[in-house]
């Protein structure tokens, strides 16, 4: 585990939020403390770190963070993977990417929030760790 990953770690179960971040950082830390929260059952950080991956989905990083997902048996994140992928709105998401609009990830991530689905499978309260 890279140090400044422990030490957001670390952050995380002493404060109950995460670091300030920069924003090319972010997705990166973001990947690895993801991988952390699964390793240690931290279902709460996992969480949040689904929210705020599903949030940098793009182009370049899809197929990758579907991966990951896989490997961490994440449904919800493998699930926005998969329909971002699928979408003709991917194909055309890199235009649309530099007015900071994430408007397909957000449909998707809303509408299983609508439907009561949780995300990695784990039922329940993202608040609750």
């Amino acid at each position: 585990m890279l140090p400044q990953v422990f030490e957001a770690l670390l952050d995380f179960i002493y404060t109950d939020s995460l670091p300030e971040m920069e924003v090319q950082e972010e997705a990166t830390m973001t990947k690895h403390l993801f991988e952390a929260a699964d390793r240690y059952d931290m279902q709460r950080l996992k969480l949040i770190c689904e929210d705020k991956l599903c949030r940098h989905l793009d182009v370049s990083n899809a197929a990758t963070t579907l991966v990951l997902a896989e490997q961490h048996n994440c449904q919800g994140l493998k699930e926005a993977c998969i329909e971002f992928l699928k979408s003709p709105e991917s194909k055309n998401y890199s235009a649309s990417r530099a007015g900071g609009e994430h408007s397909h990830v957000r449909k998707i991530t809303a509408g299983r929030e609508r439907k009561g689905e949780r995300e990695c499978g784990t039922g329940g309260s993202p608040h609750t760790g």
